[in-house]
């Protein structure tokens, strides 16, 4: 065997979804269970990844405005308030990617203590 294809773990087969409407809500509403637990977690992520998208998007508008009016006008307040938003963007996008790890640790750690107690009253039974 020379080596793996990257499809050779794709199943063959579609998963199959449940025709009946109330099995899919009960599938979903025991998915939503599983987050319950990291819900302001969850949360506070989603809000970073807002905030870090919109301020993403904020950028190009600053740098038009660097070069449609503040450098022809030769405004130098505008310019530095200008050039100091754009540079402040990616020192404050940058914590998001860490907030997300704080959800990750958090379920990690808890499947880590749920597998040990149950290591625990294996040994003991």
């Amino acid at each position: 065997m020379p080596g793996r294809r990257f499809d050779s773990f794709a199943p063959q087969d579609p998963p199959e979804r449940p025709a009946d409407p109330a099995v899919r809500r009960a599938n979903f509403r025991r998915i939503l269970r599983l987050f319950r637990p990291y819900g302001r977690r969850l949360s506070l992520v989603s809000g970073l990844i807002v905030v870090s998208a919109s301020l993403g998007a904020v950028s190009p508008f600053l740098l038009r405005e660097v070069l449609d009016v503040a450098i022809p006008e030769e405004d130098v307040g505008l310019l530095s308030a200008l050039v100091a938003g754009m540079t402040a963007i990616p020192i404050v996008t940058e914590d998001e990617p860490a907030a997300g790890s704080l959800v990750e640790s958090d379920a990690d750690f808890d499947a880590d203590v749920d597998e040990y107690q149950g290591a625990e009253t294996h040994v003991l039974d």
